[in-house]
């Protein structure tokens, strides 16, 4: 294959939800092996986007690489998404149970933000406040 450092390969979002709409992208979460690299060494996320296009035959694609995305998003990945490749089963399963954990350990801190932001939109308007930056 002409990416050997991939682990899985999710499609998320609409198109994995069975919603997408003529104008929506298409969602593809890509998890590479720690360092991401191959015999050419890290690969951009370039490569990874006109790969996922030429096979879906769209230019509307848009590829996350799970090890730089947010917690909230991998996530919704493995919660919502369809595993569409899986080359090292144990190395995805690693990296889901790292993530279920950051994201469990990291649920008071949300909350706590998300608490901080709705009380400034309730006392300050959200347009107000977004034009002061």
């Amino acid at each position: 294959s002409a990416f050997p450092e991939v682990v899985a390969v999710y499609l998320f979002g609409s198109a994995a939800r069975g919603t997408r709409g003529r104008r929506s992208d298409v969602d593809i979460a890509v998890l590479t092996r720690a360092g991401g690299t191959s015999r050419r060494g890290s690969r951009s996320l370039v490569e990874y986007v006109q790969a996922a296009c030429d096979a879906l035959g769209t230019d509307d694609v848009d590829v996350v690489l799970l090890r730089r995305a947010p917690i909230v998003l991998r996530h919704e990945v493995f919660r919502e998404g369809k595993l569409l490749l899986v080359r090292d089963p144990e190395a995805l399963s690693r990296f889901r149970l790292e993530s279920s954990r950051e994201y469990l350990d990291t649920i008071p801190l949300r909350r706590t933000f998300e608490e901080a932001f709705f009380r400034r939109v309730r006392r300050n308007g959200f347009a107000r406040q977004a034009a002061h930056r």
